[in-house]
C-alpha cells in the first residue's frame, strides 16, 4: 500500500472540490469524456432536435465524471443540442435554486436535497415515465428499480422526480489485514474479527463522531431491517405494524419502537461503545475526511470503516498528491444481523447462521449444507436479509422546475438516461455509482479490486432505503435527544454523554407514548396519515 500524505482539505463529507492524480491504471482523472467500445449499441444520430441544455448540478463525493459521460452518450444521439453543465459543492445554493420557484438558465437539475415536500415547483413528469425506452419493449416507469417508484411520486400518484444515481453502503475494509475468509458473515462474526484484529495490534474501526455524517446511521437501518424485515420496517416510518390477528397492517404507536431497533443498536453497541476499545476515542472528533485518511493512510493500522462507495472517488478528489493503491481496499457487504436467529427457529446458533450465509452467497437453494439444516422460511428470511444494500445517495433526484425555458429538452434528457446506451456510457466512469434501473450489469473484468467489490454490493436485487422525509412520519432513530449521532452516543469518553442501547429503547418508547400517545398522535397529523384504519 502507497499513500504521500498531502494537506486534507476541511471540506464536508461528500464535497468536492481541487483535482487529484492517482494512477490512472487506478482511477481515471475526470478530465472529460471517455470513449467506449459501443459497437454492441444502438445509437442512431437525430438531428432533427436542437437547441441548449443548461443542467444544473450538486456535486458531491461521486464527483461528475459520470455525468459527462451521460452528456457525452447524449450528444452522440442529438448532435445539434448542446448541453452545458454547471456544477456546484453548495448544497444550499443548489437547494435554493430547486425549490425556489425563480427563473433561472438552468432547465434541468440533479440535487440530493428533501425535495418532495416542494412538488408545486415542478413539472409533473408522467410522459417521462410513460415513455417507451428507445430500443427496448419497456416505459421507463418499467426500468426503473421498483423501490425507486413510489419515493419519486406526490401523494396523488403522479411523478416529479427521477432517480440520477445511487451509491452503496458496506464496510470498507484493509485488505492488508483481514483476508478474504475472514470477511464476517454474522454480527457476532464481526465482534469476534475486531478482536482478533486487536490481539494483533490492529485497531478494527475508525469512524467520524464529530461532524454530521452520521454514516453508522445505516449500518443501524440496515441490520434493523434485516430483523423486522424490509416491508416492516418501511411500513413502521409511516406508523404502521403488521396485526397478525386480522392478517393486516393498522396504525400502532409501536411502529416507534420495534424490537429490531433494539436489536441493530446492540449489536453497534457492542462494536462501538467506547470501553470495548475497537476504536481510537478521537474518533468522536474526526470530521469523515479525517476518519476516511486514517483509513488509507499507509502509516497507521486501521482495519474497517462503515462507508460508502464514493470513498475513493471522493478523497482522490479532495486531496492534491493523493496517491493510494485503492486494490489494497475491499468494500464487503453488512453482514447479517445476528439476532434474527430469534425469528428462525431451525437456526440453532451462528455458526449455523454463517454456513446458511456462504451457502446463500453462492447462490446455493438447498435447505440442507455444509454445516447447516433449515426450514424453506428460515433460508428464505436469511436471504432476505442478506441481499439488503442501503442505497448511499437515495435521495439524487433529477426535476424540472417550472421555471425552466427548455422544459423539452431536459424531459428529453431524462428519457435517453436510462437507455442501455446511456447507461454503459454512465458505468465506464468507475464513479462508484450507477443508474438505478432493472437488469443492470456491470463487466467487473474491467474493474479493480475495490470497484468489484462496490459493483457486486450495487447490483444486488434488494436495494432500500428510509421512507424519505416528505413521507416519513416516524423515524427509526432511537438516539435520545442531546446525545447527537450514534457515534457519539455510543463512542464518546464521558459517560454522561453515552446511553445504552437499552437505555434508548426506553427512552424512544417513553417518549413516544407519554400523554396517551401524543408525539405519535402529532406527528402522523403533520404528514396526513390516519390515526384509525
Amino acid at each position: 500500500m502507497k499513500l504521500k500524505k498531502a494537506l486534507l482539505l476541511t471540506l464536508p463529507a461528500m464535497l468536492l472540490g481541487g483535482c487529484f492524480s492517482f494512477n490512472t491504471d487506478m482511477i481515471e482523472e475526470e478530465t472529460g469524456p471517455k470513449d467506449i467500445d459501443d459497437s454492441s449499441l444502438v445509437i442512431v444520430p437525430d438531428e432533427s432536435v436542437s437547441g441548449t441544455l443548461n443542467i444544473r448540478f450538486y456535486k458531491r463525493g461521486f464527483g461528475d465524471s459520470f455525468l459527462q459521460q451521460a452528456k457525452y452518450a447524449f450528444q452522440k444521439k442529438y448532435p445539434k443540442v448542446a448541453v452545458e453543465i454547471s456544477s456546484s459543492t453548495e448544497a444550499k445554493v443548489v437547494y435554493a435554486e430547486t425549490i425556489g420557484g425563480v427563473e433561472t438558465k438552468y432547465d434541468l437539475y440533479i440535487s440530493e436535497a428533501s425535495i418532495m415536500d416542494y412538488t408545486d415547483k415542478f413539472v409533473n413528469i408522467n410522459d417521462v415515465f410513460s415513455s417507451t425506452v428507445e430500443g427496448e419493449n419497456v416505459t421507463i416507469e418499467n426500468k426503473v428499480e421498483k423501490f425507486y417508484l413510489d419515493s419519486c411520486k406526490d401523494g396523488r400518484g403522479d411523478y416529479y422526480t427521477l432517480p440520477a444515481y445511487c451509491g452503496a453502503y458496506g464496510i470498507v475494509y484493509n485488505r492488508d489485514f483481514i483476508s478474504e475468509n475472514q470477511i464476517p458473515k454474522t454480527s457476532d462474526e464481526l465482534v469476534a474479527l475486531c478482536s482478533t484484529l486487536k490481539s494483533q495490534s490492529i485497531t478494527p474501526f475508525v469512524y467520524s463522531g464529530g461532524d454530521s455524517s452520521i454514516y453508522l446511521n445505516f449500518l443501524y437501518s440496515t441490520w434493523a431491517a434485516q430483523y423486522e424485515g424490509q416491508e416492516q420496517y418501511l411500513m413502521a416510518q409511516k406508523g404502521r405494524v403488521w396485526d397478525q390477528a386480522n392478517n393486516r397492517y393498522k396504525t400502532d404507536v409501536s411502529s416507534a419502537y420495534l424490537t429490531g431497533y433494539l436489536k441493530s443498536m446492540k449489536a453497534l453497541e457492542d462494536i462501538f461503545w467506547v470501553t470495548k476499545m475497537n476504536s481510537s476515542t478521537q474518533c468522536v472528533g474526526y470530521n469523515a475526511n479525517a476518519a476516511q485518511e486514517k483509513l488509507l493512510d499507509a502509516s497507521n493500522t486501521t482495519a474497517m470503516m462503515w462507508n460508502g462507495s464514493w470513498i475513493m472517488n471522493e478523497m482522490a478528489t479532495m486531496i492534491k498528491g493523493y496517491d493510494v493503491d485503492i486494490n489494497d481496499f475491499g468494500m464487503m457487504k453488512a453482514p447479517v444481523l445476528s439476532a434474527i436467529r430469534e425469528k428462525c427457529a431451525s437456526i440453532e446458533n451462528d455458526a449455523e447462521l454463517s454456513a446458511l450465509v456462504s451457502a446463500i452467497d453462492k447462490k446455493d437453494t438447498s435447505l440442507t449444507g455444509d454445516g447447516y439444516d433449515v426450514t424453506q422460511a428460515d433460508y428464505d428470511r436469511v436471504a432476505e436479509a442478506r441481499s439488503f444494500v442501503y442505497a448511499g445517495s437515495e435521495g439524487s433526484r433529477m426535476v424540472i422546475t417550472k421555471k425552466a425555458q427548455h422544459q423539452d429538452l431536459a424531459k428529453l434528457f431524462m428519457k435517453f438516461y436510462y437507455t442501455n446506451a446511456c447507461i454503459a456510457y454512465f458505468n465506464e466512469s468507475n464513479s462508484g455509482c450507477f443508474v438505478p434501473a432493472v437488469n443492470t450489469t456491470i463487466d467487473l473484468s474491467k474493474k479493480n479490486k475495490f470497484y468489484k467489490d462496490v459493483y457486486s454490493i450495487l447490483t444486488e436485487k434488494t436495494k432500500f432505503f428510509n421512507v424519505l422525509a416528505a413521507f416519513q412520519a416516524v423515524t427509526p432513530s432511537i438516539v435520545p435527544d442531546g446525545k447527537g449521532t450514534i457515534e457519539q452516543a455510543l463512542g464518546s469518553p464521558n459517560s454522561e454523554d453515552r446511553a445504552t442501547a437499552q437505555e434508548m429503547f426506553d427512552w424512544k418508547k417513553t417518549t413516544w407514548t407519554a400523554n396517551n400517545n401524543q408525539k405519535f398522535k402529532d406527528e402522523m397529523g403533520k404528514k396526513g396519515y390516519q390515526l384509525d384504519d
